[in-house]
């Protein structure tokens, strides 16, 4: 009677994908939540949702670091809106605005003053043909300008004019009306003839008035947040109108109506103002229009306060009041600070004009069209409503998507309840932010003409012939950090800061190169860019230290143009260690060494066909950057090599990898279990919805299933990773042992090999499953085979219950296969070295 015997599965660690039959034989063949470490395979640990607010979009690009002091900060791009984290667990929407209206060097203040002026330039209004006649000796010109609508004391810019009896009028004049279709101006100097001319005449008009709001956001990068000390962004309201272009402003936050507040003491300059809580002291300026003679004086303009009491304080006016009174009628008042100093701001604001009336409903519809003059808006970008009131039974508040653009003056959003009436309104008070345009979410194609191709998201500065295809990458962004603070660059588009520890929107840098692929911080404090204004093939860095510094001088370390030559475009960079750093395009990886000479960096090309196939397809990692390329997996130990055991892997990863989805493949390091993740897509997916983990310490590779987006893991303290799924949640992994509160399935299996010594028929009769640790059953499935592996003779499956030292089996044949399984909650195993006994056919255990 033949013995049993027992025979020890001793499988080399990781899994091998690209051999089958006898290549495959005593390897493991497939995983799912599996990973392996010190040899042995067991469950990957589980996760779960991290933060409770969702993002929107699909994410494509973290980063997450800790301050200095070990705050956990991160930040998260997708291809709708960017996020940062104050708290390193809930993100919050930092995406930046885009303004229709800027103003440049718009903001003068004197020395202890509030009030601000400001200018904006206006475009052209219209125009006017031989509008002007003087008269000899005289500055009096007359203007025919029919249907004019001015009112004595408004002004009227003109610009192109010819010169007409002897004088050329352009620039801003205040008029005089004589009738509804003629005013006169004042010129510079008098006229030497009498004369009707000027030629084709633009003419423009203020933009505001007297009464008009206006939100002016600052940038930190562009003339500061502050001029003479007052804070920029905020509301304001025009108290006057000095020029076409040019207004005088206050604050509009601390703003009131008073009645009869002054009273006044004969013989005395000093005025009492009744103010109800008016919340100022001593110091601050009180500025007041609109007032009525009191006591023989009219307060009016800026005066510095003395606080009395919570509801008075007094001001000084320039000369003694006649009589001893009360009253001044009806006053506005605004309260505001005094400049510290006398200042103009350089630079560019954004500006928010008010609107009334915006919206146009249909009865029943919910479509809502917003009329806003050239408001550079496109299909799908964000923006946010505020001071709408509800009109037509729906109120527009918070923030909404352009479902259609109607022209340069319209675009359609839609609204969530139908309205219940066609017709406009929304109040006199709406004004809208718009944030930066969202880019694809998926590769798409678009058949363009000559020369229409968009830098960024494929083919750059196309020459196709019409109707050729244009490939559209999906929207990936680049985050770094810049000390506590991080840089964000999404594809094709700008270079954003954003300050962490003020926690608003990112900001654009505005001195920074445009068109952007991608932007990394170097080791050396050099902020880089690839792709520089749309060339791809050119980078750019800015001055050490100085993130908005980058023209080149004499006494800077800026450069703003440095060209590789292998690929047909820059792809990604990152720091390495002692002034190395990496630089792919998509078929080269070059070394981008600090030198500290002239030249500032030495870039030279470290190895062609093994460039990066997406702009996250890499990871730093304790023994250098790993790096996926378009059919190899490398890592960087002073030259580009392959990473050891790939070959078991790689062909089969690149078979079924979408060539079409290569930009969304990503790498991540975990450094809990020092292993890099690696997602990708496979067809029909869409998504990265499979992955290997590569071990780091023996090099064994395991593969899996998840849809993952995007991963980061913090620098220091907690560094269990976070990763994205495609339902706007943040998933914590290495959490527990399940997916989100339900059982997460793992299993392995490994390929036919013999059963016995493979010569003669044998029977399995048990399998001690040998675990090292185990909670939950397990399941473990047989199948056994002649000398085809592709033919199953007879398979069995037993439960392996917690303890189980040796379960039973009834399957016989030539070579077997087996599958070890788990699927409930709370489960967990690592597996040491099964067992088989197994013995000739011809007597059963």
């Amino acid at each position: 009677m033949p013995e049993s015997k027992l025979i020890p599965l001793k499988l080399p660690a990781g899994v091998v994908k690209t051999r089958s039959g006898e290549g495959a034989k005593g390897r493991w063949s497939d995983a799912q939540n599996i990973r392996f470490m010190d040899g042995n395979p067991e469950k990957r640990a589980g996760h779960e949702q991290y933060a409770t607010t969702l993002f929107q979009g699909r994410a494509r690009g973290m980063r997450a670091w800790n301050t200095v002091k070990g705050k956990p900060l991160y930040g998260l791009g997708t291809h709708l809106k960017i996020y940062g984290s104050t708290d390193g667990i809930e993100p919050i929407d930092i995406t930046p605005l885009r303004f229709p209206a800027t103003a440049t060097d718009a903001f003068t203040i004197a020395s202890g003053a509030a009030t601000l002026s400001y200018k904006e330039a206006n475009t052209k209004a219209g125009t006017l043909t031989n509008p002007f006649t003087t008269t000899n000796g005289s500055t009096t010109v007359t203007v025919a300008h029919t249907a004019h609508g001015r009112t004595t004391g408004n002004f009227v810019g003109f610009a192109n004019a010819t010169a007409v009896g002897g004088i050329t009028i352009n620039g801003s004049y205040a008029v005089t009306v004589v009738n509804a279709n003629s005013y006169t101006i004042t010129a510079a100097s008098a006229a030497t003839s009498a004369a009707t001319g000027g030629g084709t005449v633009d003419y423009r008009l203020p933009k505001y008035s007297v009464g008009s709001k206006i939100r002016v956001y600052g940038n930190s990068w562009q003339g500061g947040t502050q001029v003479g000390g007052i804070t920029l962004s905020r509301e304001y309201e025009v108290i006057s109108v000095d020029s076409v272009d040019t207004y005088k402003i206050l604050p509009n936050d601390k703003k009131a109506t008073l009645t009869a507040p002054f009273a006044t003491t004969s013989g005395q300059a000093l005025v009492t103002v009744t103010d109800a809580a008016h919340g100022q002291d001593t110091g601050a300026i009180a500025y007041f229009s609109g007032a009525t003679a009191v006591g023989g004086v009219t307060p009016a303009g800026e005066y510095k306060i003395t606080k009395v009491d919570a509801d008075k304080y007094t001001i000084t006016v320039a000369s003694a009041a006649s009589s001893t009174a009360t009253g001044g009628g009806t006053v506005t008042r605004y309260f505001a600070t005094a400049a510290t100093a006398a200042a103009t701001n350089t630079g560019t604001v954004g500006v928010v004009n008010y609107l009334t009336d915006p919206f146009t409903t249909s009865a029943g519809q919910t479509a809502v069209t917003v009329n806003m003059t050239a408001h550079g808006a496109k299909y799908n970008d964000a923006l946010t409503i505020f001071g709408a009131t509800t009109f037509n039974g729906i109120t527009l508040s918070g923030e909404y998507r352009i479902v259609s653009v109607t022209n340069e003056n319209a675009f359609v959003i839609n609204s969530a309840t139908a309205a219940s009436a066609s017709g406009s309104g929304g109040g006199s008070a709406v004004y809208i932010e718009f944030q930066i345009s969202p880019g694809p979410a998926d590769r798409i194609l678009e058949k363009r003409g000559f020369g229409k191709g968009s830098f960024g998201f494929g083919a750059f500065g196309s020459t196709t012939l019409a109707l050729d295809p244009i490939y559209y990458d999906p929207r990936s962004v680049a985050i770094d950090n810049v000390g506590e603070d991080a840089i964000f660059c999404p594809l094709g588009d700008n270079l954003y800061y954003w300050d962490s520890s003020a926690g608003g929107r990112a900001e654009l840098i505005p001195n920074a190169p445009t068109q952007l692929r991608y932007a990394f911080m170097t080791e050396e404090r050099h902020l880089h860019v690839l792709g520089a204004n749309g060339d791809p093939l050119v980078m750019a860095w800015a001055s050490q230290d100085a993130i908005n510094d980058w023209t080149p001088t004499d006494t800077n370390t800026a450069n703003s143009s440095r060209r590789v030559r292998d690929g047909s475009a820059l792809v990604a960079g990152t720091s390495v260690a002692n002034g190395v750093n990496l630089i792919w395009t998509d078929t080269a990886v070059y070394v981008h060494q600090y030198t500290g000479s002239q030249f500032i960096y030495d870039t030279r090309r470290a190895a062609s066909n093994a460039g990066l196939i997406g702009p996250r397809a890499f990871c730093n990692t304790p023994i250098g950057p790993v790096w996926m390329s378009q059919n190899k997996f490398y890592y960087w130990n002073g030259s580009a090599t392959e990473v050891p055991n790939s070959p078991e892997m790689a062909d089969w990863i690149f078979d079924q990898i979408d060539k079409t989805q290569w930009s969304k493949c990503w790498l991540m390091y975990d450094a809990i279990n020092d292993s890099v993740y690696v997602y990708y897509v496979p067809r029909n997916s869409g998504e990265p919805s499979q992955y290997v983990i590569i071990n780091l310490v023996d090099f064994s590779w395991v593969n899996g299933t998840e849809t993952r987006t995007t991963g980061a893991v913090f620098d220091a303290g907690d560094k269990k990773p976070l990763m994205t799924g495609t339902n706007g949640k943040i998933y914590l992994h290495e959490q527990g042992l399940d997916a989100d509160g339900e059982p997460m399935e793992a299993y392995l299996e490994y390929a036919p090999l013999d059963l016995g010594n493979g010569a003669v028929w044998h029977e399995a009769l048990g399998i001690d499953p040998n675990f090292k640790r185990q909670t939950g059953d397990v399941e473990f499935s047989i199948s056994t085979y002649d000398r085809n592996n592709l033919n199953e003779v007879d398979s069995d499956t037993v439960t392996l219950e917690e303890g189980t030292e040796m379960a039973d089996l009834r399957v016989s044949g030539r070579r077997h296969s087996g599958r070890f399984s788990q699927t409930v909650l709370g489960g967990d195993f690592s597996i040491d070295t099964p067992i088989l006994e197994v013995k000739p056919m011809g007597s059963r255990r």
